[in-house]
């Protein structure tokens, strides 16, 4: 500034500013020098002085030079963005793109007969077989060595059952445990220390998301009153499916920080 006015005194001053990364710049003071404008005349305009860059006219000096600033602003709208992930992510299926699972299993095959459903409730049953199978998640098969038979609990609208196999009596006795790297929910609170912004994503039937191999797949077999069907992806109801599940979601989200897993509970959080 000096080498333009050697006269110019820099005064202290108690402005500081932000830079576009919000770190602050190192400011040595102010001064005012007077700038000639359009028509001549000087104006009298203050200067922030930088210790290490340019010295800095702001807006208010600007506009005494009539200085006329153009501001191209672009903002987002984020419930249009939500809409259209929310659209792309609704007719999605096929479950994770992630090799199938293999159950490993001992002893000899179990099958057990199909159990009575209530009048009331057959249609219903009968309605959301023929939708999983739509999904492809379980498919109707003529024979099998395993059988399970399956119970109707409602869900939370109370008319819609959910199909789940009685594997207590069945495959759970004779599959080989599965173990996993446990998460303890005092290690996700220490991870989530510090962090301001939170979102949670609760995963849609969440063991479905998750293919058999096909080996695998016939020793899922459940006995309905609908004939035989046997599960594409892993099942609810198997005592192996809760550590297979949080292995697998582990490893999904290894690589990206900000993010912790919990069985079908996804917490993205920042600053």
């Amino acid at each position: 500034m000096k080498s333009l006015n050697l006269y110019v005194v820099v005064r202290p001053t108690e402005v500081s500013i932000l830079g576009i990364t919000e770190h602050r710049l190192r400011i040595r003071g102010c001064c005012e020098l007077l700038i000639r404008g359009y028509n001549s005349s000087y104006i009298p305009c203050e200067f922030l002085v930088s210790e290490t860059g340019l010295s800095i006219l702001g807006l208010k000096n600007l506009k005494k030079l009539k200085v006329e600033l153009s501001f191209l602003v672009f903002k987002e709208n984020s419930d249009t963005l939500l809409k259209d992930l929310i659209a792309m992510c609704a007719n999605c299926s096929g479950g994770m793109k992630i090799q199938p699972i293999k159950l490993q299993v001992q002893g000899d095959p179990v099958f057990l007969k199909r159990r009575i459903i209530p009048y009331g409730l057959r249609e219903a049953v009968h309605k959301t077989l023929n939708d999983l199978c739509a999904k492809g998640i379980i498919e109707p098969i003529q024979s099998s060595s395993w059988g399970t038979p399956i119970v109707t609990p409602l869900k939370s609208d109370g008319k819609t059952p959910r199909i789940c196999g009685d594997y207590r009596l069945t495959l759970n006795s004779h599959l080989l445990k599965e173990t996993c790297t446990t998460v303890e929910a005092v290690d996700i609170l220490n991870r989530l220390h510090g962090s301001k912004v939170f979102s949670k994503v609760d995963l849609k039937d969440a063991y479905l998301q998750i293919p058999l191999y096909h080996s695998s797949s016939t020793l899922t077999t459940i006995n309905t009153p609908f004939g035989l069907f046997k599960y594409n992806f892993l099942p609810f109801g198997l005592s192996c499916s809760p550590a297979i599940f949080q292995e697998v979601m582990n490893k999904v989200v290894s690589d990206f920080e900000g993010v912790e897993v919990y069985q079908d509970d996804l917490i993205g959080h920042g600053f």
